[in-house]
């Protein structure tokens, strides 16, 4: 794989222009943990567990909570 944006601020994650179908989002929990991943499947949605819903679900990319992710294309 290859990373794409590395730390990058989730405040203005849904403005990314670069992201493409397939790309992995990693969300950090804080210093080099990760704490929530995603998959991005287009038109500024992504595919990933939910614990509001109680299952997978697609929404809108967002920060999630956290501050900080790495995209990663394979």
């Amino acid at each position: 794989g290859r990373i794409v944006a590395s730390r990058v601020s989730t405040r203005y994650a849904g403005y990314y222009q670069w992201y493409k179908p397939g790309d992995f989002l990693f969300f950090h929990k804080g210093g080099n943990r990760l704490g929530h991943q995603e998959i991005y499947v287009g038109g500024g949605l992504t595919a990933g567990t939910s614990s509001s819903m109680l299952r997978v679900g697609i929404r809108r990319v967002g920060n999630r909570g956290f501050k900080l992710m790495t995209v990663l294309r394979l």
